[in-house]
């Protein structure tokens, strides 16, 4: 996409929210720069509904007892009554997710650039070493592992592991953290299952195409030999 459309769109999503008259300013200037304008407003359909999604979560956390969200800032689980230690403490995760807000705030990047920045932000955060910011983390890491974005879930996910591994190694007793550390490997295993099938899946198809191809390109060659043949018995018989 031309990185003056991406600027404006970026420009437009900074409050949330889309004006019909933006919609139409973004549309006039992508025709203007010979973008297709209905492919243009399903990339700003996208961004706004992720950016809709990213302040609903910084809004809410996850237990870690029953995996219902709750309001941030509570102090027991509405749902199953876990009571979050010194929950005015735990800023690692605010922290993170302060970090990823502003390098999206930035209109001055393209949106490639804005995931690049990202993933290098995910790489290098340094993982908190307290029981609850460990469990604030983890949850926070498992929730967003599974981006749109295949590089950004990737970097989510070493992350993920990165701090599973911490909390091995600094609370290898704790039964309350380990479930919670081993939920998510669980459920990391599957995602690495799952992809694993995808990508046979894709070289199945791949394989099956090219196959084909090949079958195709033998039989036009039959013809043209057998067409040769004709025309040699019609020219000496």
């Amino acid at each position: 996409m031309n990185p003056e459309l991406e600027q404006l769109i970026r420009a437009a999503l900074v409050d949330g929210v889309i004006e019909d008259s933006e919609r139409q300013v973004i549309r006039r200037k992508a025709e203007k720069l010979g973008e297709d304008p209905d492919e243009v407003e399903m990339i700003l359909n996208a961004e706004l509904q992720k950016l809709q999604q990213r302040n609903a979560m910084s809004k809410t956390r996850t237990c870690p007892n029953c995996g219902q969200t709750y309001p941030a800032g509570v102090a027991v689980c509405p749902h199953c009554g876990y009571e979050f230690l010194h929950t005015k403490a735990n800023k690692t995760s605010e922290q993170f997710a302060a970090g990823v807000q502003k390098i999206y705030d930035e209109t001055d990047m393209s949106i490639v650039e804005a995931n690049q920045r990202l993933i290098s932000y995910i790489e290098n955060f340094p993982i908190p070493s307290n029981k609850e910011d460990l469990i604030e983390f983890v949850t926070t890491m498992g929730a967003r592992k599974n981006s749109d974005d295949s590089n950004l879930a990737k970097a989510y996910r070493n992350k993920l592991k990165e701090t599973i591994n911490k909390i091995n190694a600094l609370f290898p007793e704790d039964a309350a953290i380990q479930t919670l550390a081993q939920h998510y490997q669980e459920e990391d295993r599957k995602d690495l299952k799952k992809e694993q099938s995808e990508k046979n899946r894709a070289a199945m198809i791949s394989l099956f195409k090219s196959f084909l191809q090949s079958l195709t390109k033998l039989a036009i060659l039959a013809l043209i030999l057998y067409l040769i043949y004709q025309l040699f018995i019609l020219l000496f018989f």
